[in-house]
Protein backbone atom coordinates (compact mmCIF):
# COMPACT_ATOMS: atom_id res chain seq x y z
CA UNK A 1 0.00 0.00 0.00
CA UNK A 2 1.42 3.40 -1.25
CA UNK A 3 1.62 6.23 1.20
CA UNK A 4 -1.25 7.84 -0.52
CA UNK A 5 -3.50 4.89 -0.08
CA UNK A 6 -2.52 4.54 3.52
CA UNK A 7 -3.47 8.72 4.13
CA UNK A 8 -6.81 7.80 2.58
CA UNK A 9 -7.62 4.69 4.77
CA UNK A 10 -6.57 6.80 8.30
CA UNK A 11 -8.26 9.85 7.15
CA UNK A 12 -11.38 8.19 6.29
CA UNK A 13 -11.90 5.69 9.26
CA UNK A 14 -11.00 8.78 11.38
CA UNK A 15 -14.16 10.43 9.45
CA UNK A 16 -16.38 7.58 10.26
CA UNK A 17 -15.53 7.46 13.74
CA UNK A 18 -16.36 11.20 13.85
CA UNK A 19 -19.53 11.70 11.36
CA UNK A 20 -20.43 7.95 11.12
CA UNK A 21 -23.40 7.77 13.70
CA UNK A 22 -25.48 10.20 11.38
CA UNK A 23 -26.34 7.01 9.10
CA UNK A 24 -28.76 6.42 11.59
CA UNK A 25 -30.45 9.95 11.60
CA UNK A 26 -33.05 11.23 9.49
CA UNK A 27 -33.68 15.28 8.36
CA UNK A 28 -34.55 17.08 10.15
CA UNK A 29 -31.90 16.87 12.99
CA UNK A 30 -31.25 18.40 16.03
CA UNK A 31 -27.67 17.62 17.61
CA UNK A 32 -25.45 19.00 20.81
CA UNK A 33 -22.87 21.40 20.29
CA UNK A 34 -20.48 18.75 20.81
CA UNK A 35 -21.76 16.44 18.52
CA UNK A 36 -22.26 19.11 15.86
CA UNK A 37 -18.18 19.89 16.18
CA UNK A 38 -17.19 15.90 15.62
CA UNK A 39 -19.40 15.84 12.16
CA UNK A 40 -17.59 19.04 11.03
CA UNK A 41 -14.40 17.68 11.52
CA UNK A 42 -15.43 14.49 10.13
CA UNK A 43 -17.17 16.55 7.18
CA UNK A 44 -13.24 17.90 6.67
CA UNK A 45 -11.83 14.41 7.37
CA UNK A 46 -14.12 13.41 4.19
CA UNK A 47 -13.17 16.11 2.00
CA UNK A 48 -9.62 15.19 1.85
CA UNK A 49 -10.48 11.63 1.46
CA UNK A 50 -12.62 13.06 -1.61
CA UNK A 51 -9.41 15.23 -2.60
CA UNK A 52 -7.32 11.78 -2.39
CA UNK A 53 -9.72 9.36 -4.00
CA UNK A 54 -12.27 11.19 -6.23
CA UNK A 55 -14.69 7.87 -6.82
CA UNK A 56 -14.87 6.75 -3.26
CA UNK A 57 -19.11 6.60 -3.61
CA UNK A 58 -19.23 4.79 0.70
CA UNK A 59 -17.03 8.08 1.74
CA UNK A 60 -19.45 10.20 -0.71
CA UNK A 61 -22.35 8.80 1.37
CA UNK A 62 -21.39 9.47 4.60
CA UNK A 63 -20.40 13.25 4.02
CA UNK A 64 -24.07 13.49 3.00
CA UNK A 65 -24.85 11.61 6.10
CA UNK A 66 -23.26 13.92 8.08
CA UNK A 67 -24.22 17.50 5.83
CA UNK A 68 -27.85 16.05 6.56
CA UNK A 69 -27.08 16.09 10.35
CA UNK A 70 -25.52 19.55 10.13
CA UNK A 71 -28.99 20.55 8.04
CA UNK A 72 -27.53 21.26 4.64
CA UNK A 73 -29.59 19.75 2.44
CA UNK A 74 -28.18 20.94 -0.57
CA UNK A 75 -24.40 19.80 0.66
CA UNK A 76 -26.30 16.56 1.38
CA UNK A 77 -27.67 16.94 -1.81
CA UNK A 78 -25.06 17.39 -4.34
CA UNK A 79 -23.01 14.44 -2.04
CA UNK A 80 -25.64 11.98 -2.51
CA UNK A 81 -25.72 12.55 -6.00
CA UNK A 82 -22.04 12.21 -6.94
CA UNK A 83 -22.42 8.85 -4.91
CA UNK A 84 -24.81 7.57 -6.97
CA UNK A 85 -23.31 8.77 -9.89
CA UNK A 86 -20.24 5.89 -8.65
CA UNK A 87 -22.75 3.60 -7.61
CA UNK A 88 -25.95 3.71 -9.19
CA UNK A 89 -27.03 0.34 -8.03
CA UNK A 90 -27.48 1.33 -4.25
CA UNK A 91 -30.98 2.02 -3.05
CA UNK A 92 -29.67 3.73 0.37
CA UNK A 93 -28.18 6.77 -1.81
CA UNK A 94 -31.12 7.16 -4.22
CA UNK A 95 -33.06 7.45 -0.71
CA UNK A 96 -31.18 9.61 0.97
CA UNK A 97 -30.71 11.87 -2.04
CA UNK A 98 -34.58 11.89 -2.38
CA UNK A 99 -34.67 12.83 1.20
CA UNK A 100 -31.65 15.63 0.78
CA UNK A 101 -34.00 17.10 -2.31
CA UNK A 102 -37.25 17.09 -0.64
CA UNK A 103 -35.52 19.19 1.75
CA UNK A 104 -34.21 21.41 -0.74
CA UNK A 105 -37.33 21.76 -2.52
CA UNK A 106 -36.31 20.38 -5.53
CA UNK A 107 -39.17 18.29 -5.95
CA UNK A 108 -38.61 16.63 -9.77
CA UNK A 109 -35.00 15.64 -8.57
CA UNK A 110 -36.50 13.99 -5.25
CA UNK A 111 -39.40 12.22 -7.54
CA UNK A 112 -36.44 10.67 -9.48
CA UNK A 113 -34.31 9.01 -6.82
CA UNK A 114 -36.85 8.32 -5.00
CA UNK A 115 -38.36 6.22 -7.65
CA UNK A 116 -34.79 4.80 -8.58
CA UNK A 117 -34.50 3.62 -4.83
CA UNK A 118 -38.06 1.88 -5.34
CA UNK A 119 -36.70 0.37 -8.60
CA UNK A 120 -33.45 -1.03 -7.10
CA UNK A 121 -35.42 -2.74 -3.97
CA UNK A 122 -38.98 -3.30 -4.54
CA UNK A 123 -39.77 -5.28 -1.72
CA UNK A 124 -38.68 -1.99 0.30
CA UNK A 125 -42.02 -0.74 1.86
CA UNK A 126 -39.96 2.79 3.23
CA UNK A 127 -38.88 3.54 0.00
CA UNK A 128 -42.01 3.36 -1.73
CA UNK A 129 -43.12 5.26 1.28
CA UNK A 130 -40.56 8.12 0.48
CA UNK A 131 -41.61 7.73 -3.31
CA UNK A 132 -45.41 8.80 -1.47
CA UNK A 133 -44.23 11.83 0.08
CA UNK A 134 -42.13 13.34 -2.98
CA UNK A 135 -45.15 12.82 -4.87
CA UNK A 136 -47.20 14.85 -2.33
CA UNK A 137 -44.77 17.24 -1.88
CA UNK A 138 -45.21 17.45 -5.37
CA UNK A 139 -48.77 18.03 -5.77
CA UNK A 140 -49.59 15.06 -6.97
CA UNK A 141 -52.15 13.33 -3.97
CA UNK A 142 -53.86 10.64 -5.94
CA UNK A 143 -50.35 9.19 -7.04
CA UNK A 144 -49.14 9.67 -3.59
CA UNK A 145 -52.19 7.86 -2.31
CA UNK A 146 -51.21 4.41 -4.24
CA UNK A 147 -48.00 4.27 -2.97
CA UNK A 148 -48.71 4.92 0.57
CA UNK A 149 -50.99 1.79 0.23
CA UNK A 150 -48.59 -0.17 -1.20
CA UNK A 151 -46.14 0.62 1.28
CA UNK A 152 -48.64 0.36 4.35
CA UNK A 153 -49.65 -3.48 2.53
CA UNK A 154 -46.32 -4.27 3.06
CA UNK A 155 -46.05 -2.98 6.12
CA UNK A 156 -49.14 -2.13 7.79
CA UNK A 157 -47.53 -0.77 11.12
CA UNK A 158 -45.06 1.75 10.09
CA UNK A 159 -45.75 4.96 11.72
CA UNK A 160 -44.14 6.74 9.32
CA UNK A 161 -46.36 5.53 6.42
CA UNK A 162 -49.08 5.72 8.53
CA UNK A 163 -48.72 9.61 9.69
CA UNK A 164 -48.10 10.14 5.61
CA UNK A 165 -51.17 8.74 4.70
CA UNK A 166 -53.08 9.82 7.07
CA UNK A 167 -51.72 13.35 5.25
CA UNK A 168 -52.76 12.34 1.96
CA UNK A 169 -56.33 11.57 3.15
CA UNK A 170 -56.73 14.76 4.73
CA UNK A 171 -55.67 16.32 1.16
CA UNK A 172 -57.54 14.05 -0.96
CA UNK A 173 -60.36 15.15 1.44
CA UNK A 174 -60.05 18.94 1.52
CA UNK A 175 -59.38 19.22 4.89
CA UNK A 176 -56.06 20.95 5.27
CA UNK A 177 -54.29 21.61 2.08
CA UNK A 178 -51.34 20.30 0.34
CA UNK A 179 -47.69 20.82 1.78
CA UNK A 180 -45.14 21.59 -1.24
CA UNK A 181 -42.36 21.96 1.63
CA UNK A 182 -41.25 19.10 4.37
CA UNK A 183 -41.69 22.06 6.92
CA UNK A 184 -45.29 21.96 6.21
CA UNK A 185 -45.93 18.12 6.77
CA UNK A 186 -46.71 18.14 10.61
CA UNK A 187 -47.56 21.35 11.57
Amino acid sequence: MDSTSAEHNRLYERAVELAGFTAKLVPPIRLSWLAKWKVRRGIKLLERVVEIKPDNWAALWVMGKAYQATNESAKALQSFERSFAINPQHADIAREASISAMECDRLDAAIQFAQRAVQLRLDDPGLRANLALALLLSQDPRAAKIHVEQALAADPTDRVTLAVRKIIDQVISGARPCPSRTRELFS
